[in-house]
């Protein structure tokens, strides 16, 4: 899958993805044609990228989600707490309406 797809399917800018990219958050396999490389992005790429975006959302920093995402049964408890502050807002809004 391309990056156009993929920003489409996000909702990240293609600029975003590059950025995710290059911090080492996601390696999206290459292939060469004539000369150039490729990005092929896959499913888990995106799976990735969404989950990414929701840390974000709830301000996490790079450095952070980057720790979540390589021991995800270590995080630590601080984290927890950051995001269960950052969702349960969300539950309230939603179980209010």
């Amino acid at each position: 899958m391309k990056i156009k797809e993929v920003s489409q399917l996000t909702g990240l800018s293609k600029k975003t993805i590059r950025f995710y990219e290059e911090e080492g958050l996601i390696t999206p396999e290459k292939t060469y044609q004539n000369g150039r490389a490729y990005r092929c992005y896959t499913q888990t790429d995106i799976q990735t990228l969404d989950e990414v975006a929701l840390l974000r959302r709830a301000r996490f920093s790079v450095e952070e989600i980057k720790t979540i995402l390589s021991a995800p049964e270590e995080i630590p408890a601080d984290y927890e707490y950051k995001f269960i502050d950052f969702v349960n807002p969300e539950i309230l809004a939603v179980s209010e309406d």
